[in-house]
């Protein structure tokens, strides 16, 4: 399964170019998305990117009830594992994860998903640990290497 970044989330509940395209085409199965990663997704929609409270739940809920959208808790392991991997993997300059991106790696490790980000410092640590990763488009078309 597929487990997506909040950015993957982001690009396509506002249908930001190719990368929304290739997502849609991960939704068409289920993927799955941390708790936390979800959160991240309300806030940047919510806030920066001004859009309705309204349409982003029901977009979110419409995902879930038709199975395209797993959302996996934000357990204590995970918690615990997403806090160890960021102690051990965040460095400000080269590799600057959020709380968010290590619980995004943590679901990943424990549940045996490949993860869906365009976030270059991400995919390098989830490489690292071995995980699978789908390289999506930045806003810019780059793609993590």
């Amino acid at each position: 399964m597929i487990c997506l970044d909040s950015f993957a989330l982001i690009a396509f509940l506002a249908d930001e170019g190719v990368a929304a395209a290739e997502v849609s085409g991960m939704l068409r199965s289920t993927a799955a998305m941390s708790a936390v990663n979800l959160a991240e997704t309300y806030d940047v929609l919510l806030r920066r990117l001004q859009q309705s409270e309204v349409v982003v739940q029901r977009a979110v809920e419409d995902l879930s009830m038709r199975g395209r959208l797993q959302i996996i808790p934000a357990a204590e392991a995970l918690g615990q594992m997403a806090g160890r991997l960021r102690a051990q993997h965040y460095q400000r300059s080269d590799r600057p994860l959020s709380l968010g991106d290590c619980f995004a790696l943590a679901t990943c490790v424990s549940m045996g998903f490949e993860l869906a980000t365009a976030d270059a410092p991400l995919a390098a640590v989830a490489r690292f640990l071995g995980l699978d990763v789908v390289p999506l488009p930045d806003s810019a078309g780059t793609r993590p290497g």
